[in-house]
């Protein structure tokens, strides 16, 4: 079974370096979500768990494998990616963008098959948007463009997945939809989920352990109610933050103050 594992690797763009030295293994069948503060560097990590921003030191491995050291092509085979809303192409039909999933597994100008159809069809009927298959994306919404691009990443039936804010632009009831099929990936097809989030209460629900990032580095990672605490949030978001037990199912539900946390010192 797939994991995604991050060793000692920094990594960040030319002239920044944006995370230092971050440990981190995503294991098959389980949800790691990604917290912070913006700007604190979760779109930086998906995008170096996808290979896009390259890992300056340490090393980045897919079962025992550097990623780096793969193709483009080998990697797209192994790890899927949902980014937060883009500019799709506005011309193409909603399957078209979904096809663009099955292109790891195409060679040059070969023609997708019957059977990239069909799994193309199956991701879009997993993620609600069967029904906008020959509706151009240009005018779709943009819940509608990001569920799009979600079943883009299931038709790549690729074992590893990164989500960068996959509920952007969703209403409630798409957030809980689309979290709760990435839940029934991770659990009954064995997927590695790593996921950027902002919401701490989704997070609570759906993740098996979280990441929070702060000052450059990956400051604690554990489970929801060890991470998600007063003592802990309270500091890297600057504000007053209360967690109680959810009273349906007692998960950590996390409710900000009007106070603001500790402030910074004037040096001196």
């Amino acid at each position: 079974m797939a994991t995604l594992e991050f060793c000692q690797a920094t990594f960040g763009y030319p002239k920044r370096v944006v995370l230092r030295e971050v440990d981190l293994k995503v294991q098959a069948g389980e949800i790691v979500a990604v917290v912070g503060p913006n700007g604190v560097g979760k779109s930086t990590m998906v995008r170096a768990a996808s290979g896009v921003i390259p890992v300056g030191a340490g090393r980045l491995f897919y079962d025992g494998e550097d990623l780096g050291r793969m193709s483009a092509g080998e990697r797209a085979r192994r790890v899927s990616v949902v980014p937060q809303a883009v500019m799709l192409p506005p011309a193409f039909t909603a399957m078209e963008v979904v096809l663009m999933g099955r292109t790891p597994f195409l060679g040059w100008f070969e023609q997708e098959s019957n059977r990239d159809r069909a799994l193309a069809l199956t991701a879009m009927q997993r993620t609600g948007v069967a029904g906008l298959a020959e509706r151009i994306v240009g005018e779709l919404s943009g819940g509608e463009q990001q569920r799009v691009l979600l079943a883009r990443a299931l038709a790549q039936s690729a074992p590893v997945m990164v989500l960068d804010e996959p509920t952007a632009h969703l209403d409630l009831r798409h957030q809980d939809a689309v979290l709760r099929l990435v839940r029934s990936l991770a659990d009954e097809a064995g997927l590695a989920v790593l996921a950027a989030l902002h919401d701490l209460n989704l997070v609570a629900r759906f993740a098996d352990r979280v990441a929070l990032l702060s000052n450059g580095r990956l400051e604690r990672c554990g489970r929801p109610e060890e991470v998600l605490t007063p003592e802990i949030l309270t500091p890297v978001y600057g504000i007053s933050v209360r967690v109680i037990s959810h009273p349906i199912d007692g998960r950590p539900l996390v409710l900000a103050g009007g106070e603001s946390g500790p402030q910074p010192q004037e040096p001196g």
